[in-house]
């Protein structure tokens, strides 16, 4: 016969982590079995302690899937972060750039094991290092670009955060065709980034007038642009 029943009072913990920015993965395993993870209770910050800034840190947004990696090993959770926050995350060039920028807090809401005890915190004043991490080895590539010659600017989306500074303007030419010997090589250019994956630039006059001058960029059909390998870099 028993003498009583004790109940489980022991939090869980977060023992590692995982992160590779290139497949946009965080793994995280635990010292029990836990559900209910809320990944915007995680921020990544480039040291141990609390004087991480804004760009040295970032906390997870809503929009983030959370799942269990192997349902036999309840201990590990897997969060596909979602591009958005990859781009903030690559924008701050002191956070997730290698093993020894790479830490993560978690408050005590982040998860809790199956008898509702919550997660012991992993404070932003004593955050853990990562323990395997993958960085960003895909360079940038352009997706889409609109053209409007009325107001001369041309506006480019790309695959992931770019850095504006880094862009080489003589390395973007519009062509009449895919393949053509019609073509201009921008020279110069106000250059804007109205989000963290595109660009704007304002041409200049010589470049206006260049184009005008060619049978190019009257129509979709005999605008294509040309980027140059190496004329623009994320922030890796």
């Amino acid at each position: 016969q028993t003498g009583g029943l004790q109940f489980d009072n022991i939090q869980p913990q977060l023992l590692s982590f995982n992160l590779s920015i290139e497949t946009f993965t965080l793994e995280m395993m635990f010292s029990e079995a836990v559900r209910n993870f809320d990944p915007t209770q995680v921020v990544f910050q480039n040291d141990m302690s609390s004087n991480s800034t804004d760009f040295s840190s970032f906390q997870l947004t809503t929009g983030n899937t959370v799942h269990i990696q192997d349902p036999l090993q309840p201990t590990h959770v897997v969060v596909d972060i979602q591009q958005k926050d990859v781009d903030e995350i690559k924008s701050r060039h002191l956070l997730a750039i290698d093993t020894a920028s790479t830490f993560i807090s978690l408050s005590p809401q982040a998860v809790q094991d199956y008898n509702s005890n919550p997660l012991i915190p992993t404070t932003q004043d004593n955050a853990l290092q990562v323990t395997h991490f993958q960085g960003d080895g895909l360079a940038p590539h352009l997706v889409s670009f609109n053209l409007d010659m009325d107001s001369n600017k041309l506006t480019l989306s790309f695959s992931e955060a770019i850095n504006s500074s880094s862009l080489i303007i003589d390395r973007l030419a519009l062509q009449q065709q895919r393949l053509s010997v019609i073509i201009h090589r921008l020279q110069a250019a106000d250059i804007s980034q109205p989000t963290l994956t595109s660009l704007q630039l304002v041409l200049s006059k010589s470049d206006q007038d260049a184009i005008k001058s060619l049978p190019i960029a009257t129509s979709p059909v005999n605008t294509f642009l040309q980027v140059q390998l190496g004329a623009l870099s994320d922030f890796s």
